[in-house]
C-alpha cells in the first residue's frame, strides 16, 4: 500500500519523512514535492491550485496510481488531495483506498486569513509569526525567512481562491477526517462538513495540540494509519 501525502502551506515533501519509521513496512510513504521548494525549489510556486495539481500528476509516473494508493493531506494538503483526486478520476485513473483529511475544515467553506483578499506574502508571514506558526529559528534567518515568504504566501492566496463542492467531487472511497483539539483554524467552522463529501464511512478523529498536532503525536498519527490502512 502507497501512502501519498501532499504538504500544508508552505510545506515541503521533507517535512513529512520522518513518518517514515512510525508506520509498518507494508505501508510504503511517498511525500509528493510541489513546485518552488525543496528538490524543486528552482521552480516558480502555482497560485492555482488546479494547475499546482496538474503540475504534480505531471511529475509523477502514471503507473504510481495502478497499485493500491491512500492520500493524505494536511490543512492546505486536503484542498491539494480532493483536487488530486478529482483530476484523477476524469483521467479514468484508479481511485484512492482511502483517503485521510487533517487539519481543515471542508472544502468547500473557505478560510480568510486576513481581511484582505490577496495578502502579500509579508502579511502572510506576520499572521503566522502571531499565531506561532512559523519556527523563531527560521523567522531569525532573513535569507531563509524571505524564501519561505514566496512559498507560503503563493501557497495561501492559492489555497483562499480554490473552491469546490460536493456536487462538484465525491470520494468514492472511505475517508478520515483528523484534526487537533486546540487548532486556532477550526474553532468556528469544524470539521464535520467534510462528511458531505462523500457516501462512504466518514470517521472523526481528534488528537491532542493545535493546528501542527500531528508533529507531535506522530506515533499515535501513523498508528491510527497503519490501523485503517492494513
Amino acid at each position: 500500500m502507497k501512502l501519498m501525502i501532499l504538504p500544508h502551506a508552505g510545506g515541503s515533501a521533507r517535512g513529512y519523512c520522518t513518518l517514515k519509521k512510525y508506520l509498518p513496512t507494508e505501508i510504503e510513504l511517498i511525500p509528493l514535492e510541489l513546485a518552488g521548494r525543496g528538490s524543486r525549489m528552482k521552480e516558480a510556486c502555482f497560485e492555482d491550485l488546479s494547475l499546482c495539481v496538474a503540475d504534480i500528476l505531471k511529475h509523477c509516473d502514471a503507473d504510481l496510481w495502478e497499485t493500491d494508493y491512500a492520500l493524505f493531506g494536511h490543512s492546505m494538503g486536503t484542498l491539494l488531495v480532493t483536487e488530486l483526486a478529482r483530476q484523477l478520476s476524469e483521467q479514468g485513473a484508479p481511485s484512492p483506498k482511502h483517503v485521510f483529511l487533517s487539519g481543515r475544515c471542508a472544502a468547500d467553506e473557505p478560510i480568510h486569513l486576513l481581511q484582505t483578499e490577496h495578502p502579500t506574502d509579508e502579511e502572510v508571514v506576520e499572521f503566522f509569526a502571531r499565531n506561532d506558526l512559523i519556527p523563531a529559528s527560521l523567522l531569525q534567518n532573513k535569507e531563509m525567512c524571505q524564501m519561505f515568504a514566496k512559498v507560503i504566501g503563493a501557497d495561501v492566496r492559492m489555497a483562499e481562491a480554490y473552491h469546490i463542492s460536493p456536487a462538484q467531487y465525491q470520494y468514492p472511497c472511505d475517508i478520515s477526517v483528523l484534526y487537533g483539539t486546540e487548532d486556532v483554524f477550526l474553532k468556528k467552522s469544524g470539521v464535520e462538513g467534510w462528511r458531505r463529501f462523500t457516501n462512504c464511512s466518514c470517521e472523526i478523529t481528534s488528537f491532542p495540540g493545535g493546528h501542527f498536532y500531528y508533529t507531535e503525536q506522530k506515533e499515535a498519527v501513523c498508528r491510527h494509519i497503519a490501523k485503517t490502512l492494513l
